[in-house]
C-alpha cells in the first residue's frame, strides 16, 4: 500500500497528484480531485497540457498549473496520471524517465499510471525508459463521443469501471496496483477491476476496439455516394445514431487503437467479416429452411449478452454450420449430427409403449413434422454426449433419466446423422416439454399413433427398423 495514502496525520490525508494532459479523462480527473479537497483530504492537483489554453480554467478551479512534464514531476508527487494521446506516450515516459534519473529522491513515493486504452504498449515503453518500479497500466473505461477539458466534468467517472495491471509474480508491481487501486476507489469514485495488460489487450479489442471499428464503417458507408445514401441520411433513425455515436470520438485516439492494438482487433476482425460473409451467402440462398435456420441462429447468438426473454435460447456451439453433402443437399452441423431416438418400456408387456418427439417449428427443414429431438454435435463431444445435449436444449431431457442402448450411423461421407437408441431408465420419468425455437411441441407419443402424424422423411423411413433394433437392444441388456 502506497504509505501517503494511509499516512494520516489528525485524520488528514496529504496527496500531490499530477496528470499530463487535460483531455477529457485527464480533465475529469482533475476536476474530481479538486472537489475532493477539503480539511480532510488535502489534495494538491499539479496539471501540465500540451497546450496552455486550458491553465487559466484549470487555476480557477483551484489546480496548480506547470510550463513542463519536468517542472510538474519535481514537485515531489504521490500519483502521477499520464493522460495524453496515445502517440505521445512515449514523449511523456521519456521526459518523467530524465527527471527521476537525476532526482532519484522523486521516485521515493510515486506511483505512474497512464489510462491509454491499450496497455501492452505502454508497458513496454515503461521498460524502455526505466520506470518500471513506479508503473501501474491503468484503463477507466468510461468516456463520451466528446473530446476535450471544456467537456469533462467531476462526476464523469463516478462508478466507472478501471482497469488495473499489475504483473505477474511480482511483488512491487502487485503493491503499486494495489495503491492505484485504492486510491481509484478512495478518490475517483471508480470500480477499479486487477488484471494484466495482455489480457487487458484482449479484452477491450471485443469490448471498445471492434465496436469502434463497426462503427466507423457504418459512418463511412453512409458517406460514400451510393443508390442508398442519399435517402439513408434523411431517414436514419436512432439504431444507426447509437451505432455510429463513437465514430464522432477523438479520430487521433481511435488511430492510436487500431495501431498499438491490432494483434489482438485482427483476429476478432477476421471473424466479424467471417460471420457477415456466412450471413451474406445465407440471405442469398433461396433455401427457406437454411435462411431461416441461419438467421435465427445470427440473431439469438447474442440472447445471452443481451439477456432477452423474449423467447427461448436459440443454442449454438463451434460445429454450428452447413455442410455440402454429395445426396445434393445441405445438412447442419459441420462434425455431424445426432438424434436420441428415446422410448417408454413397459416392463410388464415387455413392449415399447411410446417415443419421445419433437413437432418441428413450420420455418425448420420439413417445418411441421414430427421427429427425434437432435442436432449438430460439437467438434468437442461424440455423437452419444451430442444427442443427450440437444435432447436436454429441445426437450428438456435429463441424462441422468436415460439409459443409452445403441448407436446407429447414417453415412453420407462428408456429413453423417447418428440415431442415438435410448430408453427412459427404470425408476426414472422423463418429463419432456418444448424448450426452444425449433419445437412446436416435445411429447411422449404412443407407438400405435404414430401412423397418424406427419413424420420427418427420413424418421418415417427409420422408425420400424429403430423400434425393432430398440427392443433387442432392451432384451439383450435384461
Amino acid at each position: 500500500m502506497q504509505s501517503n495514502l494511509n499516512d494520516r496525520e489528525n485524520s488528514r490525508v496529504h496527496l500531490k497528484v499530477g496528470i499530463l494532459g487535460l483531455g477529457l479523462i485527464g480533465g475529469s480527473i482533475a476536476k474530481r480531485l479538486v472537489k475532493q479537497v477539503s480539511y480532510v483530504n488535502q489534495i494538491e492537483t499539479h496539471i501540465w497540457n500540451h497546450s496552455p489554453q486550458h491553465n487559466e480554467a484549470a487555476q480557477a478551479l483551484g489546480m496548480v498549473t506547470h510550463k513542463s512534464i519536468a517542472e510538474t514531476v519535481a514537485v515531489g508527487l504521490d500519483f502521477l496520471f499520464v493522460c495524453t494521446p496515445i502517440d505521445a506516450i512515449e514523449e511523456a515516459f521519456h521526459e518523467v524517465g530524465k527527471v527521476l534519473e537525476r532526482d532519484p529522491s522523486l521516485g521515493e513515493r510515486l506511483i505512474i499510471a497512464d489510462i491509454a486504452s491499450v496497455k501492452q504498449f505502454p508497458l513496454e515503453l515503461a521498460k524502455r525508459f526505466g520506470l518500471m518500479p513506479f508503473y501501474v497500466g491503468a484503463h477507466p473505461m468510461y468516456g463520451t463521443e466528446k473530446t476535450g477539458f471544456e467537456n469533462s466534468y467531476a462526476t464523469m467517472g463516478d462508478h466507472g469501471v478501471w482497469a488495473v495491471c499489475r504483473i505477474e509474480n511480482d511483488a512491487k508491481s502487485a503493491q503499486n496496483a494495489a495503491s492505484l487501486h485504492d486510491f481509484i476507489k478512495l478518490h475517483l469514485n471508480g470500480n477499479p477491476v486487477i488484471t494484466q495488460a495482455k489480457k487487458h489487450d484482449q479484452a477491450v479489442a471485443l469490448s471498445s476496439h471492434i465496436p469502434h471499428v463497426l462503427a466507423y464503417e457504418l459512418a463511412g458507408l453512409i458517406s460514400e455516394e451510393s443508390a442508398y445514401t442519399t435517402l439513408a441520411k434523411r431517414l436514419n433513425a436512432g439504431s444507426f445514431h447509437g451505432a455510429t455515436r463513437v465514430a464522432h470520438s477523438n479520430t487521433q485516439m481511435f488511430s492510436g487503437m487500431l495501431e498499438q492494438n491490432r494483434t489482438e482487433i485482427v483476429p476478432l476482425l477476421e471473424k466479424c467479416i467471417a460471420d457477415l460473409q456466412g450471413l451474406a451467402e445465407v440471405l442469398s440462398s433461396d433455401n427457406e429452411y437454411k435462411l431461416k435456420k441461419s438467421v435465427h441462429h445470427f440473431i439469438a447468438r447474442s440472447d445471452e449478452f443481451r439477456q432477452s426473454d423474449d423467447a427461448p435460447a436459440l443454442h449454438r456451439h463451434d460445429a454450428d454450420g452447413w455442410v455440402k453433402c454429395g445426396c445434393g443437399k445441405e445438412h447442419w452441423g459441420k462434425n455431424g449430427a445426432a438424434g436420441l431416438f428415446l422410448v417408454r418400456f413397459d416392463e410388464k408387456t415387455s413392449k415399447i409403449t411410446h417415443i419421445l418427439l419433437q413437432h418441428r417449428a413450420y420455418w425448420s427443414a420439413e417445418g411441421g413434422t414430427w421427429g427425434t429431438p437432435g442436432g449438430a454435435i460439437s467438434f468437442k463431444e461424440d455423437a452419444i454426449a451430442g444427442a443427450i445435449r440437444e435432447a436436454e436444449e429441445e426437450a428438456g431431457v435429463q441424462a441422468d433419466d436415460v439409459e443409452i442402448l445403441e448407436s446407429i450411423v447414417r453415412d453420407h461421407g462428408a456429413w453423417r446423422f447418428t440415431n442415438v437408441l435410448a430408453r427412459e431408465k427404470p425408476g426414472h420419468t422423463v418429463t419432456p416439454h418444448a424448450n426452444d425455437q425449433e419445437s412446436l411441441d416435445v411429447r411422449w407419443v404412443e407407438v400405435d399413433e404414430l401412423e397418424q402424424l406427419n413424420l420427418m422423411s427420413a424418421f418415417g423411413r427409420e422408425a420400424d427398423e429403430l423400434l425393432t433394433r430398440t427392443l433387442r437392444a432392451i432384451e439383450s441388456n435384461a
